[in-house]
Parts: C-alpha cells; sequence; structure tokens
C-alpha cells in the first residue's frame, strides 16, 4: 500500500465537480421547459378560442405542466 498518495482530496474535488453539473443540468431542464412552454402556448393561441384542439392542446398542456413540475423537483432533489 502506498500511504503517500492523497485520497481525501481527489475525493472531494469529484464531489464539488458532480454537483456542478447537476446544477447545470438543472439549468437546461429550465431552459427546455421554457421553450416546451412557449411552443405549446403559441400553438394554442393560433387556433380558434372555442374549437375543440383547442381544448383538447390546452388540457394536454396542462397535464404537460404537471410533468415539467415533477420532472423539475425530481431534479432539484438530485442535485443535493
Amino acid at each position: 500500500m502506498d500511504y503517500s498518495k492523497p485520497k481525501g482530496s481527489k475525493k472531494s474535488t469529484d464531489n464539488n465537480e458532480g454537483k456542478s453539473e447537476n446544477h447545470q443540468s438543472t439549468k437546461e431542464i429550465l431552459k427546455k421547459h421554457a421553450q416546451q412552454a412557449q411552443k405549446a402556448r403559441e400553438e394554442i393561441n393560433k387556433l380558434h378560442p372555442d374549437s375543440e384542439e383547442r381544448k383538447r392542446k390546452e388540457a394536454e398542456f396542462e397535464a404537460n405542466k404537471v410533468d415539467r413540475i415533477k420532472e423539475f423537483w425530481q431534479s432539484k432533489r438530485n442535485n443535493e
């Protein structure tokens, strides 16, 4: 065994690198969600206010909103 190699400091730097990568992924998730929501809202706004397709797309948008929120909080939990 070679006791002269510092093992503890290497582990601490690995943990710091992992956290910064995780924070970045949370930011990427937020950016992706913002783009998806904007695109969906633009599609909905193009439709006639009383159309069935608009009602269906609005319902899908709300369902996807719940999924986006879940994905965000899951990402936040994984970053801790």
